[in-house]
């Protein structure tokens, strides 16, 4: 093979930036769209921002299949501006196969000079992620089938710019390039159902399994029905760009769905190829999975001293302990510079951070924050070592929640801090990472939101010139809030995520996340209470109280009986309605004082159970009895007929008039329904009208009755006998000093049949 100097042309004569991104080594979020400028001339620059440390993106073109280009070079230049502390991070990645391998710089990046850099494409240039050494079949897997090929970004603290530029990757081709042999690219003899120069490929006919070495086995194709395959999957919502090339679908992420993988599924919104779920899962405060992107638009929120010196009044500083919180005597103050001064660190504990309080309108809901930022721009003066508390604490409903700066802060320069407000960039205070419900229930009722200001052990002053914060807003022309939710909630939920209980409603401790909303309980006296403690707004109908359960002074009466003559003064006395089934009439609150006509309730106004009707018809006979066996209660049913309410064991039917399932009429007594089966109870007959006679059965030859009888009222029956019950049983009869007992005896017979 000959090697042929491939120069990728990104920049140049043929200057172009289609395909370039920029994205964190973890690829996790990918800044698709990077405001890239074509200056000066041979180079790409990005402004940032450098938050954090990111990556040059370079396009498909760069990638695939590129085993040839072992033994060659990338080459390419970068420029740069800063001044902080330089960084470390990997300078080159690749990946592929599933597998990461980094490259650091040879020599040490110079800030403000051009950097000519050239990684050999050798394994003894490359590491592992776990910082093992690479091995040749980690670099040729990678090669064999590259995913990404990242270029670093950001070099050093406080980076202004970055530039690159001039970037080539050899190649080897198999044509006379007039350039030196490719000796390091090897050239093998594969076996059938393998192709390419490694043997790296499957040949027509074959595809990859699981088993076998390195890339796996190729093997034979099993004959399928051709699929017309799908000429792209969505690139936000599959893993893929293109579909399976069996079955022509597209593997797609977890939240996602559609042949494409261009939807996102039930109970989820907002497509996003940042979102390595593809999409966003509805919160909605656990009440509904039915939510979409909001039509609200991004705003913020400032705390400017130089604009509002009244607000350093409101300014508070602390520890950011739970209990036993330090607050020390020193306050925040406005410098020369407009900007919030403090100095008063020499009183707080050795190695305790100092934090800022923000006001007020930084608090409470902010759950439309979701998706936007937190930014402090700052600068500081101390020594020693680092204070390793979280940089921003929040707390909200009960959840505690950190965020840690990745890059390091030093002292005396101006840093820009820009915080994320999404749950993959917050803690616990166990440590474990922030879920989606705790960063939305937290927002839900912001109680505290802390800035840090101690960043040493020995700290002598802070400056913070700007905190700003993401809000919302409905006015057009601003960026649209895609990652905001809006719900479909129930009527007893209001805001974009069912956070907060509608007008009539309160918040209870049962239900998920932020509890149940429940009708107020105001005994009919107030139409609203207080969405969180449930006390009842304007009482009305003279009555008081957190729940309008008493009468205000000067009346009398019950206010929890929930009518508007509750209460009333003595000489206006609420009006007396028994529909005509209380003689008596009524006490001085209008409670009826007997209800005759088998009638029953403060007003006489229903049936007693056991009889039916409407008792409000004002007649002797609204209410008639049941008919239904054993004084049962019954109900008019939808068609205006008569039905019991649960019959005896053993019937059924609209009056209980008919057999249950199981049960047979008696032929001794019609009236009753009996188990079907062969039944034989003993009956006893006894005389005597003075005194009640004590009858009891017992079995003389056993120590108690069997477990397969009921003895009730003199009757013992036994059910389902076999020969084993057979014997004597005895009852006996006592009344008061006479005694008398008589015998019966059980034959049980086996019948066997012979066929």
């Amino acid at each position: 093979l000959e090697l042929q100097k491939a120069v990728r042309v990104l920049l140049g004569t043929e200057l172009s930036t289609n395909g370039v991104t920029i994205s964190d080594f973890m690829e996790k979020q990918i800044e698709t769209a990077p405001r890239l400028d074509l200056r000066p001339y041979g180079y790409i620059t990005y402004g940032g921002p450098f938050f954090d440390v990111v990556y040059w993106r370079l396009p498909a073109r760069m990638l695939g299949n590129k085993i040839t280009a072992y033994g060659g070079s990338l080459k390419f230049k970068l420029q740069f501006e800063c001044t902080g502390q330089m960084y470390t991070q990997p300078l080159v990645v690749m990946k592929g196969n599933e597998i990461t391998l980094i490259a650091h710089a040879k020599t040490e990046l110079r800030p403000g000079k051009e950097n000519e850099i050239s990684i050999d494409i050798y394994e003894t240039s490359f590491e592992r992620e776990d910082g093992q050494p690479s091995t040749r079949e980690h670099l040729l897997m990678t090669l064999a089938n590259l995913d990404s090929l990242l270029i670093r970004a950001t070099h050093c603290a406080n980076q202004k710019e970055s530039r690159l530029g001039e970037i080539s990757l050899d190649i080897a081709v198999d044509r006379d390039t007039q350039q030196e042999v490719a000796f390091e690219v090897e050239q093998c003899h594969c076996p059938p159902g393998y192709k390419g120069l490694s043997c790296e490929e499957c040949a027509p006919g074959y595809e990859r399994s699981g088993g076998g070495l390195y890339l796996g086995l190729c093997e034979p194709v099993e004959a399928v029905t051709p699929v017309v395959p799908y000429t792209r999957c969505d690139p936000g919502g599959a893993l893929s760009p293109t579909p399976d090339a069996r079955t022509g679908q597209c593997a797609c992420k977890s939240l996602t769905t559609g042949p494409q993988c261009n939807q996102c599924k039930q109970g989820s919104f907002f497509l996003n190829p940042r979102n390595p779920e593809g999409c966003l899962k509805c919160f909605c405060s656990g009440v509904t999975t039915q939510c979409d992107s909001s039509n609200l638009y991004r705003s913020q929120i400032f705390l400017r001293v130089g604009q509002q010196p009244e607000l350093i009044e409101q300014l508070g500083v602390r520890t950011a302990d739970r209990v036993g919180t330090f607050r020390p005597s020193s306050r925040p103050m406005v410098d020369s510079s407009r900007s919030i001064s403090f100095s008063g660190f020499f009183e707080a504990p050795y190695m305790k951070a100092l934090y800022l309080e923000l006001p007020h309108y930084f608090l409470g809901n902010k759950i439309t924050s979701y998706g936007g930022h937190l930014t402090i721009s700052l600068r500081y003066r101390g020594s020693g070592r680092d204070n390793t508390e979280p940089e921003v604490i929040l707390t909200g409903n009960d959840i505690m929640l950190n965020h840690r700066v990745r890059i390091p802060l030093t002292p005396d320069q101006d840093h820009a801090i820009s915080v994320p407000l999404t749950e993959n960039h917050w803690n616990r205070e166990d440590g474990r990472m922030a879920t989606r419900e705790h960063f939305m229930m937290a927002l839900a009722e912001v109680s505290s939101l802390m800035i840090k200001l101690s960043f040493k052990e020995n700290m002598d002053h802070i400056a913070i010139r700007d905190i700003a914060m993401t809000v919302t807003t409905d006015r057009d022309g601003r960026e649209r809030a895609w990652e905001v939710e809006q719900c479909s909630c129930p009527r007893e939920y209001l805001g974009t995520s069912c956070e907060e209980c509608a007008p009539g409603y309160t918040r209870s401790e049962g239900g998920f996340y932020l509890g149940t909303c429940v009708p107020c309980d105001c005994h009919g006296h107030a139409d609203r209470c207080d969405p969180k403690t449930g006390i009842c707004y304007n009482c009305r109908h003279n009555t008081e109280g957190d729940h309008c359960e008493r009468c205000q002074k000067g009346f009398e009466g019950d206010a929890t009986r929930g009518t508007p003559n509750d209460c009333f003064t003595r000489a206006t006395p609420p009006p007396c309605e028994c529909h005509n089934h209380s003689p008596r009439g009524c006490d001085p609150y209008g409670r009826c004082l007997r209800c005759e006509h088998n009638t029953e309730g403060i007003h006489c106004e229903r049936c007693k159970p056991g009889y039916f009707g409407d008792a409000r018809s004002g007649t002797p006979f609204d209410c008639r009895p049941c008919p239904c066996p054993g004084a049962r209660e019954c109900f008019l049913d939808s068609d205006g007929q008569v039905t019991c309410r649960g019959c005896p064991a053993g019937f059924t039917g609209r009056l209980c008039q008919e057999c249950a399932p199981g049960y047979q009429k008696d032929p001794v007594d019609p009236q009753r329904c009996k188990p079907i089966g062969r039944h034989y109870p003993f009956h006893t007959v006894y005389g005597g009208e003075e005194e009640p006679v004590t009858l009891k059965w017992t079995r003389p030859t056993h120590p108690s009755l069997p477990v397969n009888s009921i003895e009730r009222n003199g009757i013992l029956t036994l059910y389902s006998v076999t020969t084993a019950d057979s014997g004597i049983y005895q009852c006996s009869g006592v009344v008061g000093p006479h005694y008398a007992s008589d015998d019966a005896e059980l034959v049980v017979v086996k019948i066997v049949k012979f066929e």
